[in-house]
């Protein structure tokens, strides 16, 4: 039996669906991964800011006070 329009676009539609779901997998892994990198980033930064002999605010780049 040869597959209807309705069958055709009901397939094409699960593909595109499944396309997406694979993307926002792909999204969500991603931010994941910034969001790890960014905190080692702020311990690294922080880390090196108190190897420093003096008091400085890695945050703000300026002199504590």
């Amino acid at each position: 039996m040869k597959p209807t329009d309705i069958d055709l676009a009901w397939k094409a539609h699960a593909e595109k669906m499944a396309e997406l779901n694979a993307l926002i997998d792909a999204r969500e892994t991603i931010q994941a991964q910034i969001e790890r990198a960014s905190l080692e980033v702020e311990a690294l930064a922080a880390a090196a800011g108190d190897a420093l002999p003096f008091a400085f605010d890695s945050v703000y780049c300026q002199e504590k006070r």
